[in-house]
């Protein structure tokens, strides 16, 4: 009896290892049919196009992946990674394997730290064939695949900007550009997502008056923000409650013009107002890339235009979801109320955010601005100057949450 368990498991052990060398025997045999694909292209034109590469990081990232596909332990996780983000589109898998990755070039590639900064254009230089194929099968527009893997480029220009070499970072938002769950259509990305905001949203029924709900058991501050929101925490606030009978339902309204939790409690008849949105369903989250001005009437081509394609590709477009520093009332104290900035944020109904710390102070003052004395903050736009006595003033701002429905 004992030999025959063993003889099993024996037998189990071969067909593993039968197993993993097959796939490391294709996973070489692709690598070696993507490497001929790419030296029929020149070098420099489908990265400039696809990605906005510039020839800087072309030539040493496309090194770094000739490398790679040398190494057998990198051919097989570059494989990994290209089937989990292009066929799965598991990009938090993905994630996870390139950064085994990016160690191992860290460790075993010669040149350093350019394999490190490199390692994720090398990855994405990879996967970019089988990402515009896949891209292509669903119907997306060849120039809709082309904006929304440009994104790329604003990515690398942060990576220059923060560390002064080519390179990029942000792993997780720019594998999910190669994975057609977001495309840039116009001024603006659409992601479809799931809403996981503890709020309830309702729409009344004879006026199409929008009540939003707090989730109970939310600890709030007594500004209606949540606590820990900016990294703050008080001694004094309430915790939020909602209930509902067959008739009625009970709790802490949102004030969506200013973003906060109210603590006095409302009540409404539930056989008047419908339901449209609760935790758990599906949205399209609006996202705002920093490329150009927020023009009302880009905003609203953007999105009449993603209504259109999203319904031709068979996806849910509105609600649209957004959570940014450009939905802060206080922007209104900061710019113009007619400019671009206010237009855009007036277009949603707000709800506060548990962000630990608000984007709006490396949006207007560059990258590590949050680390920087208040006073020693430049002034070289208006918004700056503005932004900068208002802080100085004692006052916040704060990343917010938005729908429009």
């Amino acid at each position: 009896m004992c030999a025959f368990r063993a003889l099993f498991l024996l037998r189990i052990v071969l067909r593993y290892l039968m197993c993993e060398r097959e796939l490391l025997r294709k996973a070489r045999q692709n690598a070696a049919m993507d490497t001929a694909e790419m030296n029929t292209f020149d070098d420099y034109a489908p990265y400039s196009r696809y990605y906005g590469m510039e020839r800087d990081m072309v030539g040493p990232a496309a090194e770094l992946l000739r490398w790679m596909r040398q190494d057998v332990t990198c051919v097989a996780m570059l494989e990994r990674i290209c089937s989990l983000t292009v066929a799965d589109r598991n990009v938090p898998a993905a994630v996870a394997v390139h950064e085994r990755l990016r160690a191992y070039v860290t460790t075993f590639y010669p040149m350093q730290p350019e394999g490190n900064d490199l390692a994720l254009a090398a990855v994405m230089m990879h996967c970019l064939p089988a990402a515009v194929s896949q891209l292509e099968s669903l119907g997306v527009p060849n120039n809709v695949i082309e904006a929304t893997l440009r994104d790329f480029a604003i990515w690398a220009r942060v990576h220059q900007e923060r560390t002064g070499r080519p390179g990029i970072d942000e792993t997780a938002w720019n594998l999910l550009s190669l994975t057609g769950n977001i495309l840039r259509i116009g001024r603006l990305q659409y992601e479809l997502t799931t809403f996981l905001e503890p709020y309830y949203v309702y729409r009344c029924s004879n006026d199409g008056r929008i009540v939003i709900f707090a989730a109970p058991d939310l600890q709030v501050r007594l500004d209606g923000h949540w606590q820990g929101a900016n990294g703050w925490h008080t001694k004094t606030g309430f915790v939020t409650a909602l209930k509902a009978d067959e008739s009625t339902l009970v709790g802490n309204p949102v004030d969506t013009d200013r973003g906060i939790i109210q603590a006095e409690p409302i009540t409404i008849r539930r056989d008047e107002y419908d339901l449209v949105l609760a935790p758990g369903m599906p949205v399209t989250s609006v996202h705002i890339p920093e490329d150009g001005p927020l023009s009302p009437d880009a905003v609203d081509a953007s999105f009449a235009k993603a209504t259109q394609l999203l319904a031709r590709l068979h996806r849910q477009a509105m609600p649209w979801f957004c959570e940014s520093w450009l939905l802060d009332p206080s922007l209104e104290r900061l710019s113009s109320p007619e400019s671009n900035l206010c237009n855009f944020m007036r277009r949603f109904v707000k709800f506060p955010v548990a962000s630990a710390r608000p984007m709006m102070i490396e949006r207007v003052f560059g990258w590590g601005a949050n680390d920087c004395q208040t006073a020693a903050l430049p002034e070289r736009t208006s918004l700056q100057r503005n932004l900068k006595r208002f802080l100085l003033a004692g006052n916040a701002v704060y990343d917010v949450g938005g729908l429009m429905l």
